[in-house]
């Protein structure tokens, strides 16, 4: 029963829609109205600007983070922080309160890790960066450094139930970066540019 108020509790922490919140402090009455058409840090940070898409990149983390720590501290044990890890990245990526439609995961997947393993976070991260830096594609660094997070995982966890999560969440994002890959592939995705982060008038 601890389990599944943990999991139910760690989907409504999820399906707090941030990007959508802070849209609509900022004006914007819906931000999936806009950009890529969801509510996620990297959306909110083209429509709205750089301090809109890093509020809402670490309002999605902390989703995450407290979701494991509502895990650990009720069930004491890997299985209840994973699931509620899972349930919070569900709920954020389908939100109960938009019609089940919200973000890609990945900041509150990151907001995850750094209670499950910082290690594999910091890595993971470092690899994001250094994609994003080479190619100017987030969609791109998001899709291989999440990609590669099982392999990570595995390698610093003797932990199965944490490396099954992590390749859980990695097809996870993946497909639900399936209209990027597409526009990667046929060359029409967007790239990070001089105007990327710059509120639009």
């Amino acid at each position: 029963m601890k389990l599944v108020i943990v999991c139910v509790i760690a989907y409504l922490l999820g399906s707090i829609p941030s990007g959508f919140l802070v849209g609509k402090m900022m004006g914007i009455e819906d931000i999936r109205d806009h950009g890529s058409g969801n509510t996620g840090a990297t959306n909110t940070f083209r429509v709205l600007g750089a301090k809109a898409g890093i509020i809402t990149f670490l309002l999605d983390a902390f989703k995450g983070s407290l979701a494991v720590l509502i895990g650990r501290y009720v069930g004491h044990d890997t299985l209840y922080e994973v699931l509620a890890a899972a349930c919070v990245i569900l709920g954020h990526s389908y939100t109960l309160f938009l019609n089940f439609k919200g973000g890609k995961g990945v900041a509150t997947a990151a907001g995850a890790m750094l209670v499950l393993s910082w290690p594999v976070l910091v890595i993971n991260i470092s690899l994001w960066a250094v994609i994003v830096i080479l190619t100017k594609y987030v969609s791109l660094a998001s899709i291989l450094a999440i990609g590669t997070a099982p392999i990570t995982s595995l390698l610093l966890h003797n932990d199965i139930k944490i490396v099954i999560f992590v390749s859980v969440l990695a097809i996870l994002i993946v497909i639900r970066h399936k209209e990027n890959i597409k526009r990667l592939l046929n060359g029409t995705e967007n790239k990070i540019t001089k105007d990327f982060g710059k509120k639009k008038s």
